[in-house]
């Protein structure tokens, strides 16, 4: 399920987002726009401290995307 969350003085709601999943049973995904890679490599970097498995991609700054279910 996609999820958006905040970013707040260099601060992230991502840690309560990982609370929400398991990293036995959840892989997460990301999308990357050019303007969010540093908060993406922090926010990987805490889902990897977790143990989750991760995968990415890059994505267009200002395009939108519909994700659904294969």
């Amino acid at each position: 399920n996609p999820t958006q969350f905040l970013v707040n003085n260099g601060r992230t709601t991502f840690k309560q987002v990982l609370d929400g999943f398991t990293p036995g049973h959840d892989r997460l995904v990301f999308y990357v726009r050019p303007s969010g890679i540093g908060h993406f490599e922090v926010c990987r970097d805490l889902a990897k401290k977790r143990g989750f498995s991760i995968g990415y991609d890059a994505a267009e700054e200002n395009r939108q995307y519909l994700l659904t279910h294969p």
